[in-house]
């Protein structure tokens, strides 16, 4: 039986990167033979260290199913655009060992409040949290440490920023550059040019909502006005509703909505073993309009 494709690649944030075990034990997609990794961590008496494995990844588990190949190129903590440079990348060179009509490519959108930028210093592009900037500033977790909370963040990620120019840098991102309504325009805009890009090159793509919606309000407000934030997902998912969006069983085009429905006590964390598997089932149902 001929396969449906040659090679699916999976590019996003940690939602893609890899299978998170222990960040919460209450849940239906717990699976016990990870049990040793659940221990008493910051989130609580069933969080844990959480260990990422990456053997059993969505994708992986869709290309083993079809006999194809798999590649994810996903990072932690990645932006939109530089999930689209990567992208891009990928197609162009990838074009001459697989060709045109077998290739399918599955991105994970993360969360708007993210941008890349290329760091004159380190000669890299770096992707900057201007919500963890806030949080930074805000939560508790961050209360520990004795420098305060963006002190030590700025010493995590921007140690080449001296620190007096620390303050004015990250509120000059949060005050100008941090419009949700501008940011979701702008996704949209890069969607479009992908979808373009790779109908002509007869590359099936597939777009999964992992963090988009994802906006914390009660920071959010204590720096810019909100315009109706709460309806920003259903406003997307109708937005890009042709462009391959991949909607879920229950009706949501949010993996974290979808997995509240199939995984009892999700709570947003990021997905385990289990998870990817619910995950797979859906992409491979849609990719190749076969029953899982």
């Amino acid at each position: 039986m001929p396969k449906d494709f040659n090679v699916i690649c999976a590019i996003g944030c940690s939602f893609f990167h890899s299978a998170v075990e222990g960040e919460e034990k209450g849940r239906t997609n717990y699976a016990p033979e990870h049990e040793k990794h659940y221990k008493k961590g910051l989130l609580g008496s069933d969080a844990l260290e959480s260990t990422q494995y990456r053997d059993n990844t969505f994708e992986k588990l869709v290309a083993s199913k079809c006999g194809a190949e798999s590649v994810n190129l996903s990072v932690r903590g990645a932006s939109n655009s530089s999930i689209f440079r990567k992208a891009m990348h990928w197609l162009e060179s990838s074009s001459d060992t697989h060709g045109h009509y077998d290739r399918v490519l599955v991105i994970g959108l993360t969360e708007l409040l993210r941008e890349s930028r290329y760091n004159v210093e380190t000669k890299v592009w770096q992707d900057i949290h201007i919500s963890d900037m806030m949080w930074s500033e805000q939560c508790d977790y961050l209360s520990d440490h004795k420098e305060g909370g963006l002190e030590w963040y700025r010493k995590d990620k921007f140690p080449y920023i001296e620190k007096e120019w620390w303050d004015k840098y990250w509120k000059t991102q949060v005050k100008y550059f941090s419009e949700i309504d501008i940011l979701e325009q702008d996704l949209l805009h890069q969607i479009e040019l992908l979808s373009c890009y790779c109908e002509q090159n007869k590359v099936q793509l597939l777009f999964v909502n992992n963090l988009v919606d994802w906006v914390s309000f009660e920071v959010y407000s204590k720096y810019r006005s909100s315009n109706d934030l709460g309806q920003m997902a259903e406003r997307f998912k109708g937005e890009i509703r042709h462009r391959n969006l991949l909607m879920f069983p229950n009706g949501s085009c949010s993996l974290r909505r979808f997995l509240t429905s199939t995984d009892t006590g999700y709570r947003g964390e990021h997905p385990n073993s289990g998870d990817h598997l619910e995950l797979a089932k859906v992409v491979y149902e849609h990719i190749t309009k076969k029953t899982w």
